[in-house]
């Protein structure tokens, strides 16, 4: 199967399967400009794009939580949270520089954030959006990933 995203005249600079397979979400921006746009696709018939968020500056990180109704992404020194059914977001703030990286535990209750600015990794509470701890690694990286049961953290380039 094959479909065309119809996201002309912008540049994709990330984008994620939900779980399902049903969609697509991408961070896009027109080409030669600094604000970006989450958007939502159907991932069998390319329709859409359904703007999700806008955003006046550079938008990185994308990541669906293991059941699909959470989506993250990082703006700017944050990371931002939307709940797909509700359509409430959530700003999860603490970093001192800009999120390069995001990723959800497997249970849906934390949220990893990595600043390769900064060289850090935050982790987030969503229940609450308390920040449960944050950790320093030795050199730049936004790549995240949990362990299958979630337990640990991976975090590096």
């Amino acid at each position: 199967m094959r479909a065309e995203l119809p996201v002309q005249p912008f540049g994709v600079s990330a984008l994620a399967f939900s779980p399902d397979g049903l969609f697509v979400a991408l961070v896009a921006s027109r080409l030669g400009a600094q604000p970006s746009e989450v958007l939502l696709v159907s991932a069998a018939t390319g329709k859409g794009p359904k703007v999700l968020y806008r955003s006046p500056v550079s938008v990185s990180g994308l990541a669906f939580s293991p059941n699909g109704k959470l989506l993250a992404f990082a703006e700017g020194a944050d990371a931002l949270v939307r709940d797909r059914e509700s359509g409430k977001w959530a700003r999860l703030k603490g970093h001192a520089n800009a999120v390069s990286g995001v990723a959800f535990s497997p249970d849906r209750k934390r949220l990893a954030s990595a600043s390769s600015a900064d060289n850090s990794v935050r982790v987030w509470h969503l229940a609450t959006g308390r920040e449960l701890t944050s950790l320093q690694h030795p050199g730049p990286g936004g790549g995240l990933s949990f362990a299958p049961v979630g337990q640990a953290l991976a975090a590096g380039p």
